[in-house]
């Protein structure tokens, strides 16, 4: 049963992020059919699986909150503030209700009966006397279709049949409406729990079957003991023999007759109106130019991957690549000419299969907006902004993983462009500003990465008052002469914050230190940028993936050092390492020799460098021998060192030796900290 419900789990989750985009589409167009049906299809759905899984209160909820919808959906009611806040309101806790196991205590038990309340007073006030009339006939008609009750309570070994226990609930939908109620009365305690037997049963109530027959196909795998099927008219459910034991069953859901009597009804109406999937089906057949079988073509080309899947799969290519450099080695030594060749065309199959596999793990980023838009509209209307959230580029893809880790950095900066930059709509007008602010997320590649810039049209970054906050804080000295840029980036200093007050949003000088060493973490960059009454703009820079990189493979010493590409600029000999910057072309750079970081000291004066780019900075890395460029397959450190001051991770070479790859983040901080 846990694996069953953690993957109706993990499906109500993916249902409920459409549902919150298309909750912010219908709340700038009230009156846009589309989201109004398809808000009623998702909450529909999941009303429908989350008692037919042992989500009894999750089922209650969706239960009325579907009612809500449905008077909506039929014209009798128009979308407005309240409809829209209940419906964020159940979006939040459904989510909370799936990660306690649909258990109700403290605030969970009084949001759920708030938004009961509010959706029974709204369809109190709507059903006036006409409409009453005319809910209570269709009512009655309803009852006189033909439905079935079906007992469904497989053997303890179904499993051990290769038969799926929940696999004729799709059949059921297909064919028909159901509604099903899982037995929990007969899931042992867990003393007594056995993980392969099965210990599921179900009430199951069905409507819109041509007949009979057509449900016992559906069960036509299962032994005749196993299932029960009663047919009845609507009017006659109280005739069934075990409508007692059923009633008595529905306790646990807290469902009593009357209650029963209503989601029947609202079973039957959805059979005599026509499918509930009808309504969008419909809309979005008039809204496209696709043939059948284009559309069909489309949906054939989808399909779901378990994310463990692409993980392992991408563990497999790095052992391919890591095999692929040992080959090559082996036929350097061998100097046989058409081993190399043959080696050399694996290579060319090897990097091929590398990008194609990488690119099974990117996403767009599009799947951050829905939280950024829903995260905006919240916060500014706490705060009593009038704010534009637009979005640009979010097809852009990236490394699934770097997505995941990407949000939290993205929403900090977000929120503080709205609460420290977006002025009140009051002080907007008084600077002949639009009373909206905008907030924009931009997002393109470039090269092998890919930049996100997050800008807004507010009061920007004023460089003295951050000097003067730096000063105070003993960040510079009072007769430190810096340029803005450098102030800019004194905001991502640990403590510093420039709010006079501190709020539940920011001011305690926490969060862009952070949000740097996240980046910074993920081999990115981020800069910033701002003009005062103009606006601020964040840019951050990623790789596409973390999992195999392009690498320049150097010596220092004994030890395999790999920089990189991203970084790297150019190379060139150095004459004198012993000096801290070297000329580079009109301009003098910081140098850095990695044989005295690492041994201590350097008994050469001329060594090979590196010139590489820091966000608009270079710097030049002094190294022993420069020798080849390299895939890496980038493995982390182990526990011990993955804090060490200038390598993130490690690579294991084509003769099994061990390299290490250097985070040029934290190498230039570890030499702006020890220089200081």
């Amino acid at each position: 049963m846990e694996n069953y419900q953690a993957r109706f789990s993990h499906e109500v989750l993916e249902l409920l992020e459409g549902l919150e985009g298309t909750l912010l589409q219908l709340e700038n167009n009230p009156q846009d059919a589309e989201s109004i049906a398809e808000l009623f299809r998702v909450v529909h759905t999941i009303k429908g699986t989350a008692s037919m899984f042992g989500f009894a209160n999750m089922g209650k909820l969706t239960h009325d909150v579907e009612d809500l919808f449905q008077i909506v959906r039929a014209g009798e009611l128009d979308v407005n503030e309240q409809i829209i806040k209940i419906s964020f309101d159940t979006v939040d806790l459904l989510r909370s209700m799936l990660n306690s196991r649909d258990k109700l205590t403290g605030d969970l038990q009084k949001k759920f009966d708030t938004i009961l309340h509010d959706v029974k007073q709204i369809l109190t006030e709507s059903n006036n006397a006409d409409k009453t009339g005319e809910t209570i006939e269709k009512g009655r008609l309803s009852y006189d279709q033909s439905m079935f009750y079906v007992r469904y309570q497989p053997d303890s070994d179904v499993l051990e049949r290769g038969v799926d226990p929940l696999g004729i609930f799709e059949e059921l939908e297909e064919e028909g409406q159901f509604l099903a109620f899982l037995d929990l009365n007969l899931i042992p305690s867990p003393e007594d729990f056995d993980a392969e037997k099965t210990f599921l049963a179900w009430d199951i109530f069905c409507s819109g079957f041509d007949d009979q027959e057509v449900l016992e196909d559906i069960f036509m795998f299962f032994l005749e003991h196993e299932y029960t099927i009663i047919p009845f008219k609507g009017g006659e459910i109280k005739e069934i023999d075990q409508f007692d034991d059923i009633l008595k069953r529905l306790e646990q859901y807290r469902i009593d007759e009357n209650d029963l009597f209503e989601q029947l009804d609202g079973l039957c109406n959805g059979c005599i109106n026509g499918s509930q999937e009808e309504p969008v089906d419909a809309i979005k057949e008039a809204g496209s130019d696709k043939t059948p079988e284009e559309s069909v073509q489309e949906t054939r080309e989808m399909i779901r991957v378990d994310a463990g899947r692409l993980d392992e799969l991408i563990n497999l290519v790095s052992d391919l690549v890591t095999l692929n450099s040992q080959l090559e080695l082996r036929a350097g030594d061998l100097n046989d000419d058409v081993l190399q060749k043959q080696v050399s065309e694996l290579s060319k199959l090897s990097k091929s299969f590398r990008d194609n596999a990488l690119n099974l793990r990117l996403i767009p980023v599009e799947t951050l907006t829905i939280k950024m838009h829903r995260m905006v509209r919240d916060l500014a209307g706490n705060l009593g902004k009038k704010v534009d959230f637009i979005t640009e580029g979010t097809n852009t893809e990236l490394d699934k993983n770097i997505i995941r880790r990407l949000e939290g950095p993205v929403l900090h900066i977000i929120r503080n462009c709205l609460d420290h930059a977006i002025e009140m709509p009051a002080e907007r007008a008084a600077q002949n500003k639009p009373e909206k602010g905008i907030v924009r997320f931009i997002a393109f590649y470039s090269g092998a990465n890919v930049f996100i810039q997050i800008q807004d049209d507010g009061r920007g970054i004023d460089p003295e008052k951050v000097k003067k906050k730096a000063v105070s804080k003993g960040m510079i000295s009072a007769d430190e002469n810096i340029s803005d840029e450098r102030a800019y980036n004194l905001i991502f200093e640990p403590g510093f914050s420039t709010a006079e007050e501190v709020s539940d949003v920011s001011g305690r000088g926490v969060g862009l230190d952070s949000v740097k060493k996240q980046i910074a973490d993920m081999r990115g960059q981020v800069d910033v940028e701002s003009e005062i009454s103009l606006g601020t703009s964040f840019t951050i820079k990623l790789p596409l993936t973390l999992s195999i990189i392009d690498t320049l493979m150097t010596k220092v010493g004994e030890h395999t050092l790999l920089v990189p590409m991203e970084y790297v600029v150019k190379t060139m000999f150095v004459e004198n390492i012993n000096k801290p910057n070297i000329p580079y072309e009109d301009s003098i750079i910081p140098l850095i020799n990695m044989s005295k970081l690492m041994n201590g000291q350097t008994a050469k004066t001329k060594m090979r460098a590196i010139i590489i780019r820091h966000y608009n900075k270079r710097y030049a890395i002094a190294v022993d021998h420069i020798l080849r460029d390299y895939q890496a397959v980038v493995k982390p450190l182990g526990a011990y060192n993955r804090h060490h001051p200038f390598f993130s991770g490690s690579s294991i070479m084509g003769d099994g030796s061990l390299a290490v790859i250097l985070d040029i983040n934290r190498l230039i901080k570890y030499q702006k900290q020890n220089n200081s």
